[in-house]
C-alpha cells in the first residue's frame, strides 16, 4: 500500500471549502490537484504547490491562498496565487509529511474561514 499524508487544499473557487485531504504524495497526484505543472515554494518545513503556469493560463486568482502565502512570507508583496494551492509538510530529511497543524490553523486565521 502506498503511503498517504494529510495535505491542505486551498481552492481558488471561494464556494469550495479550504480542507484537509489524504493524498499519496506523488507527482501525478500533486499535478492533478493543481491542474498542471508544479511550482513549489518551501519554507520552514512546509511545501506549497501551485500550478506553475497559473497566471499564464489565466487561472482565477486565489485570494485565500494569497492571504496565507503573504502572511507566511512565502511570496513577494503584491504577488498573487492563481489557481488551487496544495500544502504538505517536509521533514528535516526532505521527506513528505502531514501538513503541520500550525499551518492549518494559520491558514484558517489568514483566510478568516475554518478548515474542513
Amino acid at each position: 500500500m502506498d503511503k498517504t499524508i494529510k495535505a491542505l487544499l486551498v481552492p481558488a473557487d471561494r464556494d469550495l471549502p479550504v480542507r484537509t485531504v489524504e493524498i499519496a504524495p506523488t507527482l501525478d497526484t500533486l499535478q492533478s490537484l493543481v491542474g498542471g505543472y508544479l511550482e513549489a515554494v518551501t519554507r520552514d518545513g512546509v511545501a506549497a504547490y501551485l500550478n506553475e503556469e497559473g497566471k499564464y493560463l489565466g487561472l482565477p486568482t486565489n485570494p485565500r491562498a494569497t492571504a496565507y502565502m503573504l502572511h507566511a512570507r512565502m511570496i513577494f508583496p503584491f504577488d498573487v496565487i492563481s489557481g488551487d494551492l496544495v500544502m504538505i509538510g517536509i521533514d528535516a530529511e526532505g521527506r513528505d509529511t502531514d501538513v503541520p497543524p500550525a499551518v492549518v490553523d494559520a491558514v484558517a486565521a489568514a483566510t478568516g474561514q475554518p478548515v474542513a
